[in-house]
């Protein structure tokens, strides 16, 4: 059976600049490789570099939506997306992104609360497997599939704000 894993890197300073086109963007710590998070749970390298590379292609083609909140469930709700992702790239075992916020209601809220000054989380949101190991952390598994980053109040990644 597959497992729903929503994990937030924390908070970290995230970064706003407006792009080409005049829309708000921010970057910064999305996700972080071969750490412990506070959901006590630990996303190998390899797993979560395949991941990226799955989804290098969506991102170019500008479709990788992200949420103002994590939904109950896997799947993207338009009526709910606040940003697109524009890029990933890592920085050592450090996965950094850039986002776009998008001029939908969920973007409108999200813009506003980045500019009044307020701590926004990134957190990704997967499916898949993983096996507990003897410190008691879920060890992720090849059979994650990662669907994308939200934003989120309360991060599990540490320093992902």
């Amino acid at each position: 059976m597959e497992h729903l894993f929503v994990d937030c890197c924390g908070f970290t300073t995230m970064t706003l600049v407006e792009s080409a086109n005049g829309q708000l963007k921010f970057r910064g710590k999305f996700q972080e490789a071969n750490a412990v998070n506070k959901n006590k749970r630990m996303y190998p390298f390899e797993v979560l570099a395949g991941n990226v590379e799955k989804l290098e292609e969506t991102v170019a083609a500008r479709g990788l939506y992200g949420e103002l909140d994590h939904p109950a469930a896997s799947l993207i709700h338009l009526a709910n997306t606040s940003h697109v992702v524009t890029r990933l790239w890592w920085e050592g075992n450090v996965l950094m992104g850039e986002s776009e916020i998008l001029p939908t209601p969920s973007g409108m809220i999200l813009k506003k609360l980045i500019e009044s000054g307020c701590r926004i989380g990134i957190s990704s949101r997967g499916v898949g497997n993983g096996q507990t190991n003897n410190e008691g952390v879920l060890v992720i598994g090849e059979s994650y599939k990662l669907i994308t980053f939200d934003a989120v109040a309360d991060p599990s990644t540490y320093a992902a704000f």
